[in-house]
């Protein structure tokens, strides 16, 4: 291997991974407008296609097999109320709960801190 090999194999793209190349923006360029190109065809081609005739009016027949369990279909009873118990009195003024003005609490001060266990070097940092 030569030396002008070594230093291409060493070769490092100074690009950052979210910035957008030039050659990408044309591809992206070109996808875009024939998508585009794409859609408005088919817009305007659609609306021009033969719909089959559909009779409204013309009921489907239904084959007996379906007929016949449309028909005997089971409907089930609504379920039954719920008997909820109703209270005839209303509550006492005397049972409410009282609103009661509540002091805020004090604050509680630090305590002091202690120093004692701490050193003060004996040498001078240089």
């Amino acid at each position: 291997m030569s030396r002008q090999d070594a230093l291409f194999m060493h070769y490092r793209s100074y690009s950052l991974p979210w910035e957008v190349a030039a050659e990408q923006e044309k591809t992206f360029a070109k996808v875009w407008q024939r998508t585009i190109i794409a859609a408005l065809l088919f817009a305007v081609i659609v609306p021009w296609l033969p719909l089959p005739d559909v009779d409204i009016d013309k009921q489907e027949e239904i084959p007996e097999r379906f007929a016949r369990l449309l028909i005997e279909k089971k409907v089930e009873p609504p379920p039954k109320p719920i008997d909820i118990p109703v209270e005839s009195e209303a509550p006492k003024p005397a049972e409410t709960v009282k609103e009661t003005a509540k002091e805020p609490p004090k604050p509680v001060p630090p305590k002091p801190v202690s120093y004692t266990h701490l050193t003060l070097p004996t040498t001078p940092y240089v």
